[in-house]
């Protein structure tokens, strides 16, 4: 294995913290896009009741990047203080890791959503064609 070291470390830091505080900011953006009613159960709830996949995939994916940047920190951080590049691969391998739980629960929870949408535009519909009763539809 080779090991290099970090050839510039205060620019990878510098540049991790300018991105830290963009992505923190469009975090905190989207975040205030949702009504306080609903921010103040939590992101999870909301995000199981929303029935808005385009915000909950943003917030998904801004709570990501902010993960990411943090891990990137510790690891180059990390091997600033050791001299030890395995803590830079790690934290990359972390960032790879957060990537894909993130994409795995947002794909869960956005063909969720849609699954309930569908459901409800079914209802609709049968109701809409039923002579003014309300049918039984699906569980939802």
């Amino acid at each position: 294995m080779h090991r290099a070291p970090l050839d510039r470390p205060w620019i990878a830091i510098g540049v991790l913290c300018v991105s830290g505080v963009i992505e923190a900011l469009a975090l905190r953006a989207r975040i205030r896009i949702i009504d306080p009613a609903h921010r103040a159960r939590g992101l999870l709830h909301w995000f199981r009741e929303s029935g808005r996949p385009a915000v909950m995939l943003a917030v998904g994916e801004d709570v990501a990047s902010v993960i990411g940047v943090l891990m990137s920190l510790a690891g180059v951080g990390a091997t600033m203080i050791t001299n030890n590049p395995l803590y830079d691969a790690l934290g990359g391998i972390g960032v790879g890791i957060v990537l894909m739980g993130t994409a795995t629960f947002s794909m869960r929870e956005s063909s969720r959503c849609w699954s309930v949408n569908r459901r409800i535009v079914m209802c609709v519909k049968r109701w809409t064609r039923s002579s003014g009763r309300v049918p039984k539809c699906a569980a939802w």
